[in-house]
C-alpha cells in the first residue's frame, strides 16, 4: 500500500469497475476532491463530495435510505471535525456500512498512521497529491477485494454488489437527459432585466429611485411589485401609491427577490397535461410560507438570519426542477409519478429509479443555467438531504426540506408526489423543533397559506 505502485493500468478492468459506480470523494481541501471527481466521473461514474467524516457519514446513511449506497469512499487522513481514522472506527461498526471500501488519502507516508489504517480495513493507501493512474489502480484494487471476499460468503459480486434499487435506465438515462437539456434553445430564462435590479441591488452607489426607474419599463413587474408591498402577506398597513414608495419601504433586496419570485411564478404558470400546475404553484408558495414560520419558532437556534422575502423564494425555488422534467420529458416524469404510487416511495426517489436523475438534480442545473445565488440553489439541491450539504447554507436547507415536508404532509397544494416524502429526525433535532410543536406550527402554517392567494393571483 503506497504511492510508488508502479503497475500499468489495466484500464478494462477499470472500466469494469468505474463505469455506473457511486463514489464519495471526502477530503477539507475542494482542489483534492476535484482530481477525485474529475478522474472518476471522466469514464462514467457518480462522485460525490463531503469536507470532513462526519458530513461523509451523514452522505452515506442518506444514501443508504435512498438506496444508492456508495461502492467505495476515499478519505483523507486530516480534515477538521471528524478525520479520517475517527471516521473509519464509526463507520467499522456500522452494521449497514461497515464493509464498504474505503482508499486513504495523505500528505505523508507515516508507518504508524498506516499501520492504524489498515487494521481498520482499508483496501489502499494513497499519498497527496493522486495520480489518476494511481486512482484507477487503487479503485481496481478495492472493488476486486471486495468481490473476492463476497464471492468467499456465495453473494453476489461485480457491478450488482452494493445492495441498490437501481432503475433499469437510470446509470445511462441520467446522461441522455443532461445532454438533451444543454442543447434545449427554449429553455425557459428569467427576464433580462432581473439581472439589472440584482446589479443594481449589489452596487452600493444604488438606491430606490434607480430601480424605479428600471421597473418602469416592466409595467407588470411594477405592478406585483406595489400588489405586495400593499398585502397583508408583507404586513402592510398603511397603504403606498408610489413605486419608489414601495422599494423603500420592502428594501432593494427583498424587490430583487420579490421580482425573482415574480419571474419564477410565471415560468412555473404552463398548463400540462397530467399535471395540475395550479396546485403545484400553491405547493411551492406555500413552502416559502411554511419556511416563514418554522424560522419564527426556531430562529434562536439557526446560526444565519433570513428575510421573509428570501424565505419565499426559496419556497418557490425548490421543486423548480419538475417544471424542466415536466416540460421536457414529460412521459417520464408522468411513468415515475406512476411508478412512485406503486412501489409506495417518494416522487424524488421514483425519479431516480426511472431517470437516474431527480428534480432536485435537475433544478440545480436550471438554477446554474439561471445565475441563482448559491443560497437558493442549495435549498433547491438539498432539500431533499438535507444533511449532504456543503454550501453554508445549512440552516436554509434545513428549514426548507421541514417546510416541504410539512405541505406534503398537510396535502396544501400538490407537487405529484403521492407519498409524504421522508424527513430526518436528525434535521428536526438541529433546527430546534419538536414533536410537540408540529401542531401548533401546522395550524400557522395553514393560516399563513391563505394569504397565498395573494401570490396566485399572479398566476390569473
Amino acid at each position: 500500500m503506497s504511492q510508488d505502485n508502479k503497475q500499468q493500468v489495466d484500464y478494462a478492468q477499470v472500466d469494469m469497475f468505474i463505469s455506473g459506480a457511486y463514489i464519495l470523494a471526502v477530503d477539507d481541501f475542494s482542489s483534492i476532491r476535484r482530481i477525485i471527481v474529475n478522474t472518476f466521473r471522466s469514464r462514467e461514474a457518480y462522485v460525490d463530495e463531503a469536507s470532513n467524516g462526519a458530513m461523509a457519514l451523514d452522505k452515506m446513511r442518506m444514501a443508504l435510505e435512498n438506496h444508492s449506497p456508495y461502492d467505495l469512499v476515499f478519505v483523507d487522513v486530516e480534515m477538521p471535525v471528524m478525520d479520517g481514522i475517527e471516521f473509519l472506527r464509526h463507520l467499522r461498526t456500522d452494521k449497514d456500512l461497515g464493509e464498504t471500501p474505503v482508499v486513504v488519502l495523505s500528505s505523508h507516508s507515516d508507518s504508524e498512521e498506516i499501520r492504524e489504517c489498515i487494521s481498520l480495513k482499508i483496501s489502499d493507501y494513497i499519498i497527496k497529491p493522486p495520480t489518476r493512474e494511481r486512482l484507477y489502480q487503487a479503485m481496481a484494487k478495492a472493488m476486486s477485494d471486495r468481490d473476492q471476499v463476497r464471492a468467499a460468503k456465495g453473494l453476489t459480486v461485480g457491478k450488482d454488489a452494493a445492495p441498490r434499487e437501481k432503475g433499469a435506465a437510470e446509470k445511462d438515462y441520467s446522461k441522455v437527459i443532461f445532454k438533451k437539456l444543454e442543447t434545449i434553445e427554449r429553455l425557459p430564462a428569467l427576464p433580462v432585466v432581473l439581472e439589472r435590479i440584482k446589479a443594481l441591488t449589489h452596487d452600493p452607489n444604488s438606491n430606490s429611485e434607480r430601480i424605479a426607474m428600471i421597473m418602469k419599463d416592466e409595467p407588470s413587474l411594477m405592478a406585483n411589485v406595489f400588489k405586495l408591498a400593499n398585502s397583508v402577506l408583507y404586513g402592510a398597513r398603511d397603504p403606498i401609491d408610489s413605486l419608489q414608495g414601495a422599494i423603500t419601504r420592502l428594501g432593494l433586496n427583498a424587490v430583487n427577490n420579490m421580482a425573482t419570485s415574480m419571474a419564477v411564478l410565471a415560468v412555473m404558470n404552463q398548463k400540462m397535461e397530467g399535471f395540475d400546475h395550479k396546485a403545484y404553484c400553491k405547493h411551492c408558495i406555500s413552502t416559502g410560507i411554511a419556511m416563514c414560520v418554522l424560522y419564527d419558532h426556531c430562529r434562536e437556534k439557526l446560526r444565519e438570519t433570513y428575510t421573509r422575502d428570501l424565505l419565499h423564494l426559496a419556497g418557490l425555488l425548490h421543486d423548480i426542477g419538475k417544471i424542466i422534467i415536466i416540460q421536457f420529458f414529460h412521459k417520464e416524469f408522468l411513468d415515475a409519478v406512476e411508478f412512485g404510487k406503486k412501489q409506495a416511495i417518494p416522487l424524488f426517489v421514483a425519479e431516480q429509479k426511472t431517470l437516474g436523475v431527480d428534480h432536485s438534480e435537475v433544478g440545480a442545473w436550471l438554477g446554474r443555467k439561471w445565475n441563482l445565488s448559491t443560497m437558493q440553489m442549495a435549498s433547491i439541491r438539498y432539500h431533499h438531504s438535507p444533511l449532504m450539504t456543503d454550501t453554508g447554507h445549512d440552516d436554509l436547507v434545513m428549514l426548507c426540506h421541514c417546510a416541504n415536508y410539512i405541505c406534503n404532509l398537510e396535502k396544501i397544494g400538490d407537487g405529484g408526489d403521492t407519498m409524504t416524502p421522508m424527513f430526518d429526525q436528525r434535521v428536526f433535532d438541529k433546527i430546534g423543533l419538536r414533536q410537540g410543536d408540529i401542531p401548533g406550527i401546522l395550524e400557522r402554517v395553514r393560516n399563513e397559506a391563505r394569504k397565498s392567494e395573494i401570490m396566485m393571483s399572479f398566476l390569473s
